[in-house]
């Protein structure tokens, strides 16, 4: 089973400055402009948080994250607030879309159970974040068998092997194949299939062909 993870990336994209170009289902950011080290937190920027794809709940690890985020700014003291209890709503966010979103997240605090902490919280906030879901594991490619015995002078198909290709982000991944398979000479010929997905990552099988007569 594979374990969830989340890997967490806090840092600053300017309002206006961020330009994505979709090129065969993947996303690259043309520019980016960081906001000025003395003045981090300023109406115009944005949080970005990084999300791995895998992670089993995206929605929690988001409004966790904008909770503890915006307790950065001294708004309120995170010893006294539940981020269990504390919920939100959160809208634009696609967690099958694997790249760079603007989400806006309305958060409703709840505190641990102090009674004045309650009294002074008492609010909710709406805050834009910029969502970089991110696609770590690699596409699959499954053989119906990883040899196979063809007749000498057959035609040999390389895509009737193939049981089946999967990747996560719900992108198919890109196939090739390398490999020659002489159907006029016996001998034992390998040949290797290659899936890549958009993110570069790639997963190979081997299938040995032998041609007998």
């Amino acid at each position: 089973m594979m374990k969830n993870t989340i890997k967490k990336q806090m840092g600053m994209i300017v309002t206006g400055a961020l330009s994505a170009v979709l090129v065969a289902g993947s996303v690259s950011i043309t520019h980016v402009k960081a906001e000025e080290a003395a003045n981090p937190f300023t109406s115009n920027a944005l949080p970005v948080i990084t999300v791995d794809a895998q992670e089993e709940d995206p929605y929690t690890a988001i409004k966790n994250e904008v909770i503890k985020q915006r307790a950065l700014l001294g708004g309120y003291d995170l010893n006294y607030i539940s981020l269990d209890k504390s919920v939100a709503d959160i809208t634009g966010f696609d967690r099958n879309a694997t790249g760079i979103q603007t989400v806006t997240v309305k958060v409703n605090l709840a505190s641990t159970g102090d009674k004045e902490v309650e009294k002074r919280l008492g609010y909710s906030f709406v805050q834009k974040v910029v969502v970089k879901l991110k696609q770590d594991s690699a596409p699959v490619v499954q053989l119906k068998s990883d040899a196979v015995t063809v007749n000498n002078g057959d035609t040999f198909n390389a895509s009737s092997y193939i049981s089946y290709i999967n990747d996560d982000s719900g992108i198919l991944p890109v196939l090739s194949v390398s490999g020659e398979v002489d159907m006029d000479k016996d001998g034992e010929y390998p040949v290797t299939y290659t899936v890549s997905d958009t993110a570069g990552h790639t997963s190979t099988a081997v299938l040995t062909v032998t041609v007998k007569t």
